[in-house]
């Protein structure tokens, strides 16, 4: 009897009233290669379950009879295992390999510095290159790594440009009840540039948000970040002004920008590799252009504040 400890990485309501589609991994992770990428191997599962289980929950699976074997799962009097037959409709109840189910396409519109790599984000679509939609906003996906930050590797981002068409195969999404809830572990090898999107349709990307995360302020208190569910979005601006200011604890001068969005002004620093090089080589170059659409970020903690930043900027 193949007897196996999964943990619980995501849940998510199905079509049948009262069940959950609830996605299983390995409770021990695979190995990484020296980039901290994910070795392929790790198998991810799905079973149809009749109570919501909480992330990371631990359940013990026997994959030869597809049984549940978790007490809380026993009928009263009963100490056999439970088949999981048992607890979804027909034909709802196998366990299957899903992977191929965890492959995710997105349109890149950040590609941004980070500590020991680049932060790499986008709005997943569809198979016809539609924006899927989550709470009536883009749905965002920022794969990570296995390193430090969950940065991914400059190797492996270097080549890749905004509005580039990405697909990864994603192994979990680690971080569901945070505010980085876009962060997705990926396969290594999978990530591959596979089209262009249609600069001219980027309106439909755009956040509804009139505010930048909920607030006004440049920075989010660490009692405020326990609200926030996600530290992503794109939108459209016209009033914008980039510039340099040197610090005194740091001698290199950092860029940043100043814009309006509906009426609140923002101060922000900028982190687009390519913009800071075209900035620094010639700081007039800004001023050709009358509209910009960004994508912020929510960076990690730093001194009990977490920072917006401005992760990517298409011009116009």
């Amino acid at each position: 009897m193949s007897i196996i400890q999964l943990s619980v990485i995501q849940v998510s309501p199905a079509k049948t009233a009262g069940r959950f589609i609830t996605k299983l991994q390995h409770k021990i992770e695979a190995s990484v290669n020296a980039d901290g990428l994910p070795i392929s191997g790790n198998q991810v599962y799905s079973i149809m379950l009749p109570v919501q289980q909480p992330v990371g929950k631990e359940l013990t699976i026997d994959l030869d009879n597809y049984n549940i074997i978790d007490s809380e799962y026993l009928p009263k009097g009963n100490d056999k295992p439970v088949p999981l037959k048992w607890l979804s409709p027909k034909n709802e109840q196998k366990i299957v390999d899903d992977k191929t189910l965890l492959k995710v396409r997105f349109v890149c519109l950040a590609n941004s510095f980070k500590e020991g790599g680049r932060c790499v984000a986008g709005i997943m679509l569809d198979e016809n290159n539609n924006p899927i939609l989550e709470n009536g906003n883009p749905k965002w996906v920022r794969p990570v790594c296995n390193t430090e930050h969950g940065e991914v590797p400059t190797h492996l981002a270097v080549n890749i440009n905004l509005l580039d068409i990405i697909e990864i195969k994603v192994l979990s999404y680690p971080n569901l009840n945070s505010y980085q809830s876009e962060n997705a572990l990926f396969e290594g090898n999978s990530l591959c540039v596979t089209g262009k999107y249609d600069k001219t349709k980027l309106h439909v990307l755009y956040d509804s948000n009139r505010l930048i995360f909920n607030n006004s302020p440049k920075v989010i208190s660490e009692d405020h970040i326990k609200k926030q569910n996600r530290s992503l979005m794109f939108v459209k601006i016209t009033d914008f002004e980039a510039y340099q200011i040197t610090y005194e604890d740091d001698s290199k001068p950092k860029t940043r920008m100043k814009f309006t969005y509906y009426g609140n002004q923002y101060d922000l620093p900028v982190t687009d590799p390519v913009f800071l090089q075209k900035y620094q080589s010639n700081p007039e170059f800004v001023k050709d252009y009358s509209r910009i659409d960004i994508t912020l970020s929510i960076g990690i903690v730093h001194e009990g504040w977490y920072y917006k930043l401005i992760a990517g900027i298409i011009l116009f």
